[in-house]
């Protein structure tokens, strides 16, 4: 019997987090009952325990995120990516860049939505992901769709300047570790947009942590002679995430800066 291949968008989180926090779960839960059988130590058992039960507690959110952001589970990243997808344009040709790709999935469904466009997705697929190459490849094939994938850095695109008739983005320049100042990156990415083009960038825009202050942001980009520009704050609302997903631990501070080149 022939094998039904099925399309592996992974997850926004890696399983490699989720096997750690098992293992720290796992050595302190050996050092509680280590320390009561060799040193008779109810005080550092206590102490192991506790430590133990905020791993546990720890470990059963992220499961239950894992869960949400499940394309198949809770489908809270297929929510983002059809809040994101919904500001581009009803209908267009020419390219499109998907910086920071992932496993494919808004590069799949924009060659869904335009059929005359060419679209090319890139990304680093570093080793901290779930995502590859190959999988993006898979996956388009899978979906019986040309969708071009090559690796590459959000830092420097390696695209001449005004490649593209669109460019998105969607949790990646915060990502990004090679660049300090992230305005720098939301900059080289307009560069590949023609005049007149698209731009679709979503992001962790108000938090202070990777960006300074939202409004410097749209002033260098108006600078930069960017034509028209949106900004939609707290994303994270306007989508309907659950309330443990919009936690400081996992989303939230969402921003999506959208318009024309």
């Amino acid at each position: 019997m022939r094998k039904i291949e099925r399309i592996d968008f992974a997850n926004w989180i890696p399983k490699k987090v989720l096997l750690t926090i098992l293992v720290f779960l796992i050595i302190s839960l050996a050092m509680a009952f280590g320390v009561k059988h060799f040193l008779n130590s109810k005080i550092l058992m206590t102490i192991f325990l506790f430590i133990a039960l905020v791993i546990l507690v720890l470990e059963l959110y992220m499961l239950y995120c894992y869960r949400a952001f499940s394309f198949n589970g809770g489908k809270v990243m297929r929510k983002i990516h059809k809040y994101v997808l919904s500001f581009t344009p009803d209908d267009m040709e020419g390219r499109i860049i998907d910086i920071g790709c992932g496993s494919g999935a808004i590069s799949i469904e924009l060659a869904k939505k335009y059929t005359k466009a060419s679209i090319i997705g890139i990304d680093y697929w570093g080793a901290n992901w779930d995502y590859s190459l190959k999988q993006c490849i898979d996956n388009a094939r899978i979906a019986n769709l040309d969708i071009e994938f090559k690796r590459g850095d959000a830092a420097k695109l390696e695209f001449v300047d005004e490649s593209f008739d669109m460019a998105i983005s969607n949790f990646v320049f915060h990502e990004v570790k090679t660049v300090d100042n992230k305005e720098d990156l939301i900059i080289e990415a307009l560069r590949v947009v023609k005049n007149g083009g698209f731009f679709i960038f979503h992001d962790l825009f108000e938090s202070k942590s990777f960006y300074n202050n939202i409004n410097s942001l749209i002033e260098r980009l108006e600078d930069e002679g960017i034509s028209e520009i949106h900004y939609i704050p707290n994303t994270e609302d306007k989508i309907e995430l659950p309330p443990l997903i919009k936690s400081p631990f996992m989303l939230n501070n969402l921003g999506l800066i959208y318009g024309r080149k």
